[in-house]
């Protein structure tokens, strides 16, 4: 997990919507371990501990295929049941510590 860090993509989504992570390994245990919430709700998670990166994808891909054929009412009523997940990854955000690989680069940056 020493090479996995939160991006503004991610940031963006974490705040914004549901999401499905296309990232390394182990992304989705990462952002966990910082508080936030995700949607197994929505998603078969188990794509977090893929590590051949084809086979991750194919497995998102077909994740979200099933999302899109799933029934309109069930997927609203399941919408309906995490979105307060939304408000509580915004205020994670809001609590969030910055990064120290960050303040490095920022450091970086400046001179």
């Amino acid at each position: 997990n020493d090479s996995l860090f939160i991006t503004e993509k991610v940031c963006k989504a974490l705040i914004t919507e549901p999401f499905i992570l296309v990232g390394n390994t182990g992304m989705l245990e990462y952002v966990r371990d910082k508080g936030f919430e995700t949607y197994p709700e929505l998603f078969d998670e188990s794509y977090d501990l893929i590590e051949n990166p084809e086979d991750r994808i194919e497995f998102i891909l077909d994740e979200i295929e099933r999302l899109c054929n799933m029934d309109k009412n069930e997927l609203e009523k399941i919408y309906n049941s995490v979105i307060w997940k939304v408000e509580h990854n915004r205020k994670i955000m809001l609590d969030f510590k910055e990064d120290e690989f960050v303040s490095k680069i920022e450091e970086n940056k400046n001179d």
